[in-house]
């Protein structure tokens, strides 16, 4: 029965989650930004003629994935 007991207090444990939520949705939101931005970026490639670089907007993605500190 005390393992019971125990859980029982998660609730309480899950107040903080609403913070952890917020910042879950902020960190969507700016990975939605920086894929609409690589979205645009590659289509002016396109646009230019320089469509034969697109594995270049891979590895942008793959740098700007390392910066959401």
């Amino acid at each position: 029965m005390d393992r019971r007991a125990t859980s029982r207090t998660t609730p309480s444990t899950q107040e903080p989650t609403h913070l952890d939520l917020a910042e879950y949705q902020a960190e969507w939101a700016r990975i939605h930004e920086n894929t609409i931005r690589q979205l645009e970026q590659l289509e002016q490639l396109k646009a230019s003629g320089q469509s034969g670089k697109t594995s270049g907007a891979g590895s942008q993605r793959s740098s700007s994935t390392q910066s959401p500190s």
